[in-house]
């Protein structure tokens, strides 16, 4: 069964992914998130075993699911299905289909009673990229191995190097190692590490959704200290170390220095989990020498969550802060609102869902430079095996204008044949347009898909992103403006729990002529 969900993935990733992380399309998300989810399809977090901060830092799950879900397995034990975790309060049936690739339910105690366990978990992967572009040539190389027992230990590293001409030195080179008690909920990092606070007002390290893309994006899912180990520097290694203490969760952290001559960065904070509030208060001393305090702040009174933040620095001597609120109403309707302030500028959005459908205006005013951003998004499913994925979205700037795009995703399947087609149309100070066919070809141990592109795009401004299928775990994203045409074929083989990628590019356009070649390798143990 994992296999064939492993699988799925590989083939279409973009609905289970979209469904997990809340982006309205895969060009919102960023190359430490698609490696988070590559990760999870291979080692998924058991939600029977791993503890409070464990299930936080997985991203999956917001505070008051965690401990939701702690609740349940305190009183009933462990979770046997997927109905059994969608019945749990604060999840329901969707969102127990988006995350079942990424969760194991994995039990060693009786029926009623939880259990805990020492699984032992590896993988390994490596990938070389090259590139031709009028007549220089390239080379780009990566690598990373993650291994695990159970809750108790998670080591890795991982090292890339961006293209440059010949071999060189990796320019990124990131290892953590987290031990975790098994009497004594504490967890020790040492290496590289994430510090996700609160909303983000004074700290938040690696990724998180921006703007007002769909109803997930109006607020964070702090997960406090966690190890990092991703081909995406963190910009903080050291030391950090978690205690829980009933509801509570204390941390404590200190990065070393960036640069010689100056101090590393310090944090403290303390964070309180009730089943329908979390409350947390933090300080952090940046390597500046700056003192930064915040409190925040998220409230569940059953069909209302209430979040916020509050920061103040010793620098600017000022407050900034965010509040807002996402409200769920019966037959699927929900509405969210956020505002955020800060000493040089303001924000504030409003987002509407009903079903799957979403619409959303933003306004944020900077230096009294103000701007207007809308989204509409509306998926259709048609007969025939056919779903379409409808967007539109503008933004309105002073001193340069307005932008509208227009994207229409059309996929069908039918066994072991796909079929995509995508439409981006976009009008600024001038047109652009960019249109893609992908077919593909998938089995259980066999995977192709190719695809063939025809784009036009004056200005950079104007330039329209596309997410270019690769190997799991590669966010490769490219931005395409001029006039010209793109063709590319990607395979991959799964031969047990071994898996290789496969990939071959080239495009011709106004700037020039590009040749490329991914390969990638991984093995699970």
């Amino acid at each position: 069964m994992k296999a064939l969900l492993i699988l799925a993935l590989c083939a279409q990733p973009d609905s289970l992914v979209l469904a997990v992380s809340g982006a309205s399309a895969l060009e919102d998300l960023d190359e430490s998130q698609m490696e988070l989810y590559q990760h999870l399809e291979s080692n998924p977090v058991n939600i029977n075993f791993a503890s409070r901060s464990a299930l936080l830092s997985c991203g999956l799950f917001t505070q008051f699911q965690v401990v939701s879900l702690i609740e349940y397995r305190s009183q009933w034990g462990d979770i046997l299905s997927m109905a059994e975790l969608a019945a749990v309060d604060g999840f329901s049936e969707s969102f127990a289909r988006a995350v079942e690739p990424y969760v194991s339910l994995r039990s060693r105690a009786p029926a009623g009673q939880s259990s805990a366990a020492l699984e032992r978990r590896g993988e390994a992967s490596a990938r070389v990229w090259a590139r031709g572009e009028d007549g220089a040539g390239a080379l780009s190389y990566a690598g990373k191995a993650k291994y695990g027992v159970g809750s108790i230990l998670s080591a890795g590293v991982a090292f890339k190097r961006s293209y440059a001409p010949g071999l060189s030195l990796p320019e990124v080179f990131n290892w953590s190692v987290a031990l975790s008690g098994r009497r004594i909920p504490a967890t020790l990092i040492v290496g590289d590490f994430n510090a996700r606070l609160g909303q983000g007002m004074l700290m938040w390290s690696g990724f998180s959704l921006s703007g007002a893309s769909s109803i997930s994006a109006f607020y964070k899912r702090p997960s406090g200290l966690s190890p990092s180990v991703s081909y995406t520097p963190t910009g903080l290694r050291g030391a950090a170390a978690q205690l829980e203490l009933g509801q509570f969760t204390l941390g404590a952290a200190l990065a070393l220095p960036a640069r010689k001559g100056r101090a590393g960065t310090a944090l403290a904070g303390v964070s309180w989990y009730g089943l329908r509030a979390q409350a947390g208060l933090n300080a952090v001393r940046s390597a500046h020498g700056t003192l930064g305090l915040s409190c925040d702040f998220r409230l569940n009174t059953g069909k209302t969550d209430l979040f916020g933040e509050a920061a103040w620095s010793s620098d600017t001597r000022q407050m900034r802060g965010l509040a807002g609120a996402v409200i769920n109403f019966d037959y699927d309707i929900k509405l969210a609102g956020r505002a955020s302030w800060q000493p040089d500028k303001a924000a504030a959005a409003l987002g509407f869902q009903y079903l799957q459908n979403f619409a959303s205006i933003e306004a944020g005013l900077k230096k009294d430079v103000g701007t207007i951003k809308y989204l509409i998004s509306a998926p259709v499913t048609l007969p025939w095996n056919i779903s379409v994925s409808l967007r539109l979205k503008g933004r309105l700037e002073k001193d340069k204008g307005a932008y509208n795009a227009f994207r229409a995703t059309i996929d069908w399947a039918a066994s072991i044949w796909k079929l995509r087609l995508l439409t981006d149309l976009g009008k600024g100070t001038s047109f652009a347009g960019l249109a893609y066919l992908e077919p593909g070809y998938v089995t259980d141990t066999f995977s192709l898909y190719a695809r063939a592109t025809l784009f036009t795009s004056s200005s950079w401004d104007e330039r329209i992103y596309i997410y270019e299928r690769d190997a799991p775990g590669n966010f490769n994203m490219k931005a395409y403006y001029g006039r010209g045409w793109a063709a590319s074929a990607v395979a991959g083989w799964k031969i047990k729990k071994q898996r290789v990628h496969l990939r071959a590019s080239l495009s011709d356009s106004t700037r020039g002529t590009r040749l490329e070649f991914h390969g990638q390798y991984s093995i699970e143990f």
